[in-house]
């Protein structure tokens, strides 16, 4: 246990020497990282912090994964409206893979909410993706909704 602490510590610091940096292609893989290490320390103040200075910074890959990560931060945090936004941040991104994912979780927290509408357009969203499990959670996800109001 010591040993994986040290090891968390180790990789928290480089993170923050990369970020530092301010290398245009690094210190935002590293916010990224750092925000799902503090996540996983339950550091969900931090955790958000870095990751909405990944999404910032406009990278490429590291921007679209940083809002999805921040989404599903915040709708354990029952941040319903700000994971929303962040979901939304992610799906505008048209990232291959963080996008189609924002969009499921949208469609899952907007029907955990009732927005039935609001739901299947994320669904449709996600149906877009050409990951076979997202594209199978996203027609299920639409058949629960349709039809209801």
């Amino acid at each position: 246990m010591y040993r994986h602490g040290l090891l968390r510590a180790k990789r928290k610091k480089a993170y923050l020497r990369a970020i530092a940096a301010e290398h245009s292609d690094l210190a935002p893989r590293a916010a990224r990282n750092l925000g799902s290490l503090l996540e996983m320390q339950e550091d969900y103040e931090g955790a958000a912090e870095a990751y909405r200075q990944a999404i910032a910074s406009g990278h490429a890959e590291a921007a679209p994964y940083a809002a999805w990560n921040l989404g599903f931060l915040l709708e354990k945090q029952e941040d319903y409206e700000g994971a929303a936004e962040a979901y939304r941040q992610a799906i505008a991104s048209g990232h291959a893979e963080a996008a189609p994912n924002a969009a499921k979780d949208l469609g899952l927290l907007l029907e955990k909410q009732e927005d039935y509408d609001g739901a299947a357009e994320a669904w449709r969203q996600a149906m877009a993706s050409e990951q076979t499990e997202v594209l199978v959670e996203a027609e299920a996800g639409l058949r629960r909704v349709e039809g209801k109001d």
